[in-house]
């Protein structure tokens, strides 16, 4: 881990619940104070874990923040009656850097006022608002640089502030996307079975076409179902337990020549 990033601009009001160097991230209560640059960063692993009772209902904003060589991401909150709400509630961040990704949970949060976001910003490119299995939402910051990242609580008014600068390992190709459909799994590279697909989608009824093409003829094919499309982005997930070997193409989506595709070398 490595220390450094910066404060919000002026008139924001954060707060800080930023991890220690060790693996249990720090659960201090939110203040209204401004975040400082100081504290642990992380280039992978749990960021926050933090547990008690919030007023925000509703995803209603993201953002990003520039300034100097720092970088925030911010997720902020409405309450049910759409006010600013006060307080988050239940949140878990973890880096995913093997998807070159940061994930948001909030377990008490199921609706969305916005579902994804495209920043010019140096380290962060885009988010999107994911439901989960268990009909709560998440949010995928998805990093377009190496980067180091903590993360904060923010109250009055309440968001999820994650802190980046530049540094850490590589980052893996970027998931394949397009408007209906990211790739989480696989991406390119060699790959054997069985062989988890997933991502999230906004298909048509939430239904989502896999396909596996081999010489350019349909080798393995299946329709799975996200967890939403309206509101939010839906998970999806499926497992290929035994398929076609050598290079094939991975196409995902609703079965059309616009689908997303990545190769594969299957072993």
């Amino acid at each position: 881990m490595v220390a450094g990033c910066t404060a919000l601009p002026s008139g924001s009001t954060e707060t800080s619940t930023s991890p220690t160097s060790s693996a249990a991230p720090s659960t201090t209560l939110p203040t209204t104070t401004a975040p400082s640059c100081g504290g642990e960063f992380s280039e992978r692993g749990e960021l926050l874990s933090f547990h008690v009772d919030g007023d925000a209902s509703r995803i209603s904003a993201l953002h990003t923040d520039q300034d100097g060589a720092c970088e925030q991401f911010v997720v902020g909150f409405t309450t049910e009656a759409g006010a600013p709400a006060t307080s988050v509630g239940n949140v878990d961040v973890e880096f995913l850097r093997d998807l070159g990704v940061i994930r948001i949970a909030l377990p008490d949060i199921a609706h969305a006022s916005i579902t994804d976001g495209i920043f010019e910003s140096p380290l962060v490119d885009r988010a999107y608002v994911v439901r989960a299995q268990d009909g709560s939402l998440y949010v995928d910051a998805h990093l377009s640089a190496p980067a180091m990242a903590r993360a904060e609580i923010v109250q009055s008014p309440a968001r999820v502030v994650i802190q980046l600068e530049p540094g850490g390992e590589e980052l893996p190709t970027p998931a394949p996307r397009n408007d209906l459909v990211v790739l989480l799994t696989p991406r390119e590279h060699q790959v054997t079975y069985p062989l988890t697909v997933s991502g999230y989608a906004r298909t048509f009824e939430a239904n989502v076409v896999i396909r596996i093409l081999q010489g350019g003829s349909i080798a393995s094919e299946r329709v799975t179902t996200a967890t939403d499309y309206l509101e939010a982005w839906g998970e999806f997930s499926s497992v290929f337990e035994s398929g076609p070997q050598g290079t094939v193409q991975l196409v995902v989506g609703e079965g059309s020549g616009e689908d997303v595709s990545v190769d594969l070398d299957v072993n």
